[in-house]
């Protein structure tokens, strides 16, 4: 079944980020745990309900959604591989809505092609390059509100500064154990411009340059 488009979210991270490092943290099916909250507790480290979390760890290595933090577990709603590796960290982000999106387009990903064809070939051989996950770009109405993340953005593009989104799909609505497939990435704002016209609004074009691998987030079904 196709999916809508109306009620995409995408979303930039706040610039707050949650951190922890120790060797009392370990990772079970279910969520992130802290065996010493004196050392590590999540809630004073500022972690916080549907943060993204991503780790270090070479087990779980996709991108973990924060269903219910206290001060000794954060419960996820996906499925992670445990580890008790003594060096884990995790960092979460809180991500923001940007506002009055109208339309996108992206990821854009795509790879050099590379001929390695020889004199020994009997028909044309070629290797696939880095791939590269090209930009995102956001055609909004313009809004000055410090919400609608758009001047944000606008600075963003001033200062180089790289920042982190998701995009939300649409398979599954967002709920105490249910959540849609999603995207998540780095990306710096490599372009932003205004455009208007006789009774119309100000609208923004955006472009978003992808700087990372874009991490698929899978949806989870309750």
């Amino acid at each position: 079944m196709a999916l809508e488009s109306q009620g995409v979210v995408i979303r930039r991270a706040s610039s707050n980020l949650a951190t922890v490092a120790s060797s009392v943290l370990t990772i079970d099916s279910t969520g992130i745990l802290s065996s010493d909250t004196a050392e590590v507790d999540f809630v004073t480290a500022g972690f916080g309900t549907g943060m993204r979390i991503v780790s270090n760890s070479t087990l779980t290595t996709s991108v973990l959604t924060a269903k219910t933090v206290a001060a000794s577990a954060i419960e996820i709603y996906e499925t992670a591989t445990a580890d008790a590796t003594t060096s884990l960290s995790f960092t979460g982000s809180s991500m923001n809505p940007i506002g009055e999106v109208i339309s996108f387009s992206g990821p854009s990903g795509a790879a050099a092609v590379i001929d390695v064809t020889n004199l020994g070939s009997t028909a044309k051989e070629k290797l696939i390059g880095i791939r590269d996950e090209g930009n995102l770009t956001l055609e909004v109405n313009w809004n000055n509100t410090a919400t609608a993340l758009h001047r944000t953005l606008k600075d963003d593009r001033a200062a180089r500064t790289k920042g982190t989104f998701d995009i939300k799909l649409t398979d599954d609505v967002e709920g105490s154990t249910t959540q849609p497939t999603a995207l998540f990435f780095d990306a710096y704002v490599s372009g932003v411009s205004l455009s208007g016209a006789v009774d119309d609004v100000i609208k923004g074009s955006i472009t978003l340059e992808i700087s990372t691998e874009v991490r698929w987030i899978s949806k989870v079904a309750s």
